[in-house]
């Protein structure tokens, strides 16, 4: 995955409700003049399996040109603007129609090990379909970076 620069912000509670806030930052992104360029991306910043969904964050990013840097640290205590760098990532897709993705997580996982690298950061999700709303109906990508497992 090569470098991108991305407006982000930290959303607190169930994944279920998130819509408002990805287009409360496509709203922020129009009006700053920052243009997305390219899928939203979604990774949750804790464990969301040790804490109740009303304490899940998730980070949202938007990918938007490098001119935007020029707005950083000006747009709110959880929203800013920052450059990713250019990583390795596995990728594996959630095909529509399939509701439960942890057949497709657990597979991406085996496939890291299997070709001896290890996961180095968080899963993002991005939706990679144009459906919204209904999770089942979204075709989805599930990307972890990952680098050669040291010996």
């Amino acid at each position: 995955m090569g470098p991108q620069t991305v407006l982000y912000t930290i959303y607190r509670g169930h994944y279920e409700n998130i819509g408002a806030a990805i287009n409360q930052l496509y709203e922020l992104a129009m009006a700053n003049g920052m243009h997305p360029c390219g899928p939203i991306l979604t990774g949750y910043l804790n464990n969301a399996t040790c804490v109740s969904s009303e304490h899940w964050l998730i980070e949202i990013r938007i990918p938007v040109d490098a001119s935007a840097l020029e707005l950083a640290g000006t747009l709110g205590d959880m929203t800013d603007v920052k450059n990713i760098p250019a990583m390795k990532v596995a990728v594996a897709v959630k095909p529509k129609g399939q509701t439960n993705p942890e057949p497709v997580i657990h597979s991406l996982y085996s496939w890291i090990n299997q070709q001896g690298y290890v996961a180095v950061d968080r899963m993002w999700q991005s939706i990679i379909s144009n459906e919204t709303g209904n999770y089942t109906k979204m075709k989805t990508e599930f990307m972890i970076p990952i680098s050669e497992f040291p010996n």
